[in-house]
């Protein structure tokens, strides 16, 4: 199996790793290995400590953060909390490490901030919705905005109990959504807010859903999506063309993969609901109670969020005592995967230290 029919390609960010009873497993043993705290591991250059945060139902996310020497984080800069998309976790995505060894959080962590990354329910190293398990996937789509604040709220939480005082979250696609509602919702909790990829309400007539709780999306699927945004007659963009070494590393987030023809991985469907009911007028925020600086940021060839989109958001924020916009030439909705990447990076990175000298 595989997107559902007539499903919209064009999702980003996710990717359930472990069955249920395998992840709790997994996150037990995090705390056995580590004597006791998260699990240590490798990442690039630099270790990343993962830390199980329980959100509800006895399901608990994978919070990742990376682990520089404490000399090297700037008490001056916020820390960084990124939010994925909809079809690819953390380490797929601002953490993803790429052949030269560099990666988005990495550099961020080299910059001086304390980088954290939050895989969703059913992505990456997070527990799954038992909903996930077995071949009916038929049922009410599980992962929609609401319960992913709900997980956001959790992750800052535990952030907060392991001594940060101020967060800046970083969010892409989907992600946006859930971070412009837990702005929203909890205005004391984010101090600074980048939008990359936004998405933003459109006046498009409903489309008819299936009624299924999750999906399964193959590398190839990913390939088609990701090349897809680039103008004909235009250079490929992608650091690795054929996602030479991502689309692997993808299909092992999820070991029942090898399971499916093609090999395919399972992501939660609310996020497609999500971005449906927005694109036909329903955002499940609203942009003019959002009261902290914000960047909005995107790729000049981006289909998913088009100049429109980011204009129309940009005027919608009305609240807030500083806004940006931000477009980066030739780029797509994948930017953080692409050859321009480190414009990405710095745009970002000034916008969130605007204000450290201040401090």
């Amino acid at each position: 199996m595989t997107l559902a029919p007539g499903e919209p390609n064009m999702l980003c960010t996710a990717i359930p790793r472990f069955r249920h009873s395998r992840t709790r497993l997994f996150l037990a043993l995090a705390y056995v290995c580590a004597s006791g705290g998260p699990l240590l591991a490798s990442q690039g250059s630099l270790p990343v400590r993962t830390h199980p945060v329980d959100v509800r139902d006895g399901l608990r996310v994978a919070l990742h953060r990376y682990q520089p020497a404490e000399k090297s984080i700037r008490a001056s800069l916020p820390a960084v909390l990124f939010l994925h998309g909809s079809t690819f976790p953390t380490k797929l995505s601002a953490g993803y490490v790429f052949p030269d060894g560099s990666s988005w959080m990495e550099h961020f962590s080299d910059a001086g901030f304390d980088v954290w990354g939050l895989d969703f329910l059913g992505y990456g190293d997070s527990d799954r919705d038992p909903t996930m398990v077995g071949e009916r996937r038929d049922g009410k789509p599980i992962g929609r905005v609401p319960d992913a604040v709900m997980q956001a709220t959790a992750a800052v939480a535990a952030m907060r109990a392991a001594g940060v005082r101020r967060v800046a979250v970083v969010a892409h696609s989907w992600g946006t959504m859930v971070a412009g509602r837990l702005v929203q919702d909890h205005p004391d909790l984010v101090e600074r807010l980048v939008l990359f990829g936004a998405i933003s309400p459109r006046s498009e007539p409903s489309a008819p859903r299936a009624a299924i709780a999750f999906q399964e999306v193959t590398v190839a699927q990913q390939l088609a999506r990701f090349a897809g945004q680039v103008p004909e007659g235009e250079a490929g963009v992608l650091v690795e063309p054929r996602l030479e070494t991502w689309g692997s590393r993808y299909l092992a987030t999820d070991p029942t993969s090898p399971e499916r023809e093609p090999p395919a991985v399972r992501v939660p469907y609310g996020p497609v609901v999500d971005t449906l009911e927005a694109w036909a007028g329903r955002l499940p925020y609203e942009p003019k109670k959002i009261r902290v600086p914000i960047l909005l940021i995107r790729g000049e060839w981006d289909l998913v969020t088009t100049a429109a989109d980011a204009a129309w958001l940009f005027d919608a924020l009305v609240a807030v005592p500083e806004k940006r916009s931000v477009v980066i030439g030739h780029g797509t909705h994948l930017l953080h995967l692409e050859r321009s990447r480190f414009q990405l990076y710095d745009e970002v990175a000034a916008f969130l230290a605007a204000d450290s000298s201040e401090r």
